[in-house]
This record gives structure tokens, C-alpha cells and sequence, in this order.
């Protein structure tokens, strides 16, 4: 067995009759792919269980080549939605309420029955399950042990789903936490069939306005140093970024790209306004540096060398002010 609580995670889904999973704001690979597959192992387990997923946002449509499923995923608002007919809450690849919620204002149901699966440092999540496995390099390599427990049957199409999570995380298997392991687990999904061609067409597949924007934020990027520590970023407002007109676009895939590449730099980190007075930021850096800490001190999370927080208020005062608990940490 790969992990202690298998069992007490099966026999909890297959007690509950209708189930909820999460998809988390500014959806990647690895939060669309664990919902899908997740909801597919449930039908294999009782085809008459009623399953939604859920998110707080537009799923964007370069999600779609993966299921079906992605575009049946239902956006809701977390604060008025009804969470009575749902017995079950499956919460993944999220490490704190905000992140499945969409807002740090708004908390989940506290009569439901909670099971978390994550790989982010810190979870804060409380569940009636939680299986965290910080060195996993995705959700969905944590899920494939899991089912692997289970003994389910990983056809093509769940291979596919958990490799495409196993390649969002890592930027197309550039960054393993266990190289061998990891490597070992990528081979035996290619085995199960895995559509390696479909996810290497699509990853690599970009709008000409994503790429303005991208570009946009390479142009901004600049250097400084604190505490013999050097550090590059960039920041967008709002306004900014809506000249490009996209439906939903990150900084993570700039920060994913680029950050941790630059040279004589130690870490680095991106801030977009994506919604007035709402900024998101990715933080990347280099393996002896720990991220993390800094996005914690923002309100956010992740992992040592890649981390994300969303701090609210006036751009140009926020800017400001992160830059400011940015030169202060002891990192």
C-alpha cells in the first residue's frame, strides 16, 4: 500500500451517495486533470454516485482536449451555493480555503464530511481525511498511488488525465522533486497508454495574445538586490492587462518559463492584477531558496521553489508594500 489511509478513503467515498470535488481559481493541468480522473475512478467504483465538480471561475477552453467532463464543470459562487444534497466534499490540489473558494472571505460548509488530497507545503485545510504528500510533484501523482491501492484499472484515458497533472506541475517534466521516482511513474502511466502526443501539441500550444502578453512581461522584468540576495520581478495593473483581452490568463506560465532561469538570480516572482484590486503573484526560484516562506507571509503558499499568493487593495500601495515584505525576509 502506498498510503495508510487508502482504505478509509475508499470506504468513505463509496458510503456517500452524492460527492463534490473542487477545481481550484486559475485552473492548471494538475487541478482539472485530479477532478477528472477523480470523477472518473468514481463511476468505476458506482456509476450511480452523483458527482460535480465545481470551480469559482470560467474554466478556460485549453482544458478542453483533455475530457468531456471539463466542460461540464459547473462555476459557482461559494457563498451562496447550496452544499445540502452533498454528503462528501473531495477537496484537491488546494492548501488553503481561499484556494477553493476563490476568496479568503469565504470559508466551506462546516456539516460536510471533508476528504483533502494535496502536495503543497503547509495545508491548512481541515478534513476528515487529509492525504498530503509534500515531495509528490503533483496531485495526481499522489491520486495514481491512490488508485493504485485501490486497484483500479488505469486505462488510456485516466493514464492520459494523471500524466497531463504529472506535466502541468513540473513545466513539461522540467522540474522532478525524485527524479527516479518520478521518471519510474511517468513511464509506467506511457505504458497504461498515456496520450503523450496529446499533451505535448496542446502544452505547447499558445494564442498570439497570450504571447503579447508574455512578451509584455518579459519587457517589464527588472533586478535588485537585498541581503546578498538577487531577485528579479515584474508587475502588471489591471487596466494592463486587459489590453490583451484574455478570457483568463496566469503569470504562472511566465514564472514557470523564465524565473528560475535567469542568471545570477536567486529567485523571482510576478504580479498581476487580474481583477481590480485583486493581485495575484507567483513567486520561482532557484533549489537552495525557499519561496514558500515569503508567499506565507503574503497570505499564500506552495512549495520551496514555487509558490503563489492573492493580496487585495489599491495596485500601486500593494506593489509597494509586497516589495517591502519582499526586502525583509530572511530567505
Amino acid at each position: 500500500m502506498n498510503y495508510k489511509n487508502s482504505r478509509l478513503i475508499l470506504k468513505t467515498i463509496k458510503e456517500a451517495k452524492s460527492i463534490i470535488i473542487n477545481i481550484h481559481p486559475h485552473a492548471d493541468l494538475d487541478s482539472v486533470s485530479s477532478a477528472i480522473s477523480f470523477t472518473k475512478v468514481i463511476k468505476k467504483i458506482d456509476d450511480k454516485k452523483n458527482v460535480l465538480v465545481v470551480s469559482p471561475e470560467m474554466i478556460k477552453e485549453d482544458f478542453f482536449f483533455l475530457s468531456e467532463e471539463v466542460k461540464k464543470i459547473k462555476v459557482i459562487d461559494f457563498s451562496s451555493f447550496d452544499f445540502s444534497p452533498f454528503e462528501l466534499f473531495l477537496i484537491l490540489d488546494a492548501s488553503s480555503y481561499d484556494r477553493v473558494t476563490g476568496s479568503k472571505k469565504v470559508l466551506l460548509p462546516k456539516n460536510m464530511r471533508k476528504i483533502v488530497v494535496d502536495h503543497h507545503l503547509n495545508n491548512q485545510i481541515e478534513g476528515d481525511f487529509k492525504l498530503i504528500e509534500e515531495k509528490a510533484c503533483a496531485t495526481c501523482e499522489i491520486l495514481f498511488k491512490l488508485f493504485l491501492d485501490w486497484k483500479i484499472k488505469i486505462d488510456k484515458s485516466l493514464s492520459t488525465l494523471l500524466l497531463a497533472g504529472i506535466a502541468g506541475d513540473t513545466v513539461f517534466f522540467r522540474y522532478f522533486s525524485d527524479v527516479k521516482k518520478q521518471w519510474k511513474i511517468v513511464d509506467h502511466l506511457l505504458n497504461l497508454g498515456a496520450n503523450f502526443n496529446l499533451l505535448r501539441d496542446y502544452y505547447f500550444s499558445y494564442s498570439l495574445p497570450f504571447l503579447q502578453f508574455l512578451g509584455e512581461f518579459l519587457r517589464r522584468l527588472k533586478i535588485e538586490k537585498e541581503k546578498n540576495k538577487k531577485f528579479v520581478w515584474a508587475a502588471m495593473s489591471f487596466e494592463d492587462y486587459q489590453k490583451f483581452k484574455l478570457a483568463v490568463a496566469g503569470q504562472s506560465f511566465v514564472a514557470d518559463l523564465f524565473l528560475a532561469a535567469i542568471k545570477g538570480v536567486d529567485f523571482g516572482f510576478l504580479i498581476l492584477e487580474k481583477e481590480k484590486n485583486k493581485l495575484s503573484l507567483s513567486f520561482r526560484s532557484k533549489e537552495e531558496i525557499n519561496v514558500a516562506e515569503i508567499a506565507q507571509k503574503l497570505g499564500g503558499g506552495g512549495h520551496k521553489n514555487a509558490a503563489g499568493a492573492t493580496v487585495e487593495g489599491e495596485f500601486e500601495k500593494e506593489v509597494e508594500k509586497i516589495l517591502k515584505t519582499i526586502k525583509s525576509s530572511n530567505i
